[in-house]
């Protein structure tokens, strides 16, 4: 589902997306960090994260964080879009 919803968006938005999350997610989890929680937050009832992505704040996408056998932190996105995705997160 998060691939269709993906390619929905516009070139822009996808390029603001994978700004987003090298910026806001991979960096700090790169840095053994968790994600800033103003942007990037648990979702309430769920077993899943929200990511706010883009500067209007009415774009977010959805995502689940475990740690890998490895022991890295994976990220497996869900969902990407506006508030219409919380019908199913």
């Amino acid at each position: 589902m998060f691939g269709q919803e993906y390619n929905r968006l516009t070139p822009a938005q996808q390029q603001m997306f994978m700004a987003a999350v090298q910026r806001y997610v991979s960096g700090p989890l790169n840095n053994g960090q968790r994600p800033s929680s103003h942007i990037f937050h648990k979702m309430s009832g769920y077993n899943l994260d929200e990511f706010r992505w883009d500067t209007t704040g009415r774009l977010r996408a959805t995502c689940e964080m475990f740690v890998n056998p490895a022991g890295e932190v994976e990220v497996r996105w869900r969902r990407i879009g506006d508030h219409s995705m919380y019908q199913n997160p």
